[in-house]
């Protein structure tokens, strides 16, 4: 199954299912890494990439951040164009807003994402000089593999992928790393800096 079709089955539960139980746990912690990390601020230009039901970008719009979402799921789209957020129907991994960013935040993409370097190469395009990213991807680990299995038990196969590739990959695709974080579980977070 494409991941946006299952995205789009659970999208109006999906807040409700994250923000419950051991994951709500989970999530609020990779989120408190990610707002230390990205740091945003009013009036920031602000992507999320892979913006979902809007977990990350509607306290983004709430600290006055000018918060831009994309997403490849049209009914994750529509939930968080009720919330408030500007969002649109967009695969990162080829999609041309022809504007920039200050900063772009993607949390959760990259495992579901084929061509990693074209992911990089795109925020690279439409990020600002001495622009800042922060990416959330899940680590090769016990807690990894029940993240792949569940997906897998919904029909839909993700990729667990080492830090050393994604490193590799971000000095190839124009970017320096300022900052690695692991959130124990799960994830890591990663800051990156637009290479000059």
């Amino acid at each position: 199954m494409k991941p946006w079709l299952y995205f789009d089955k659970i999208a109006y539960n999906y807040n409700k299912k994250v923000t419950s139980g051991f994951l709500n746990n989970l999530k609020r912690r990779e989120q408190k890494i990610v707002f230390n990390l990205l740091k945003p601020q009013k009036g920031e230009n602000i992507l999320d990439a892979g913006c979902g039901s809007g977990f990350y970008s509607l306290p983004m719009l709430k600290l006055g951040c000018k918060v831009y979402g994309i997403d490849l799921s049209p009914k994750m789209v529509k939930f968080s164009k009720n919330l408030g957020i500007n969002t649109e129907v967009a695969d990162v991994e080829n999609f041309n807003l022809n504007k920039k960013f200050d900063k772009i935040l993607s949390c959760g993409v990259l495992e579901f994402c084929k061509d990693y370097r074209l992911v990089f190469k795109n925020f690279n395009k439409h990020l600002k000089d001495n622009g800042e990213v922060v990416i959330l991807f899940p680590k090769i680990s016990f807690f990894g593999f029940l993240y792949k299995i569940y997906h897998l038990s919904h029909g839909v196969n993700i990729t667990l992928t080492g830090l050393n590739k994604i490193k590799k990959i971000i000095k190839e695709t124009g970017f320096e790393i300022v900052n690695i974080k692991d959130s124990r579980l799960l994830s890591y977070i990663v800051l990156l800096r637009k290479s000059k």
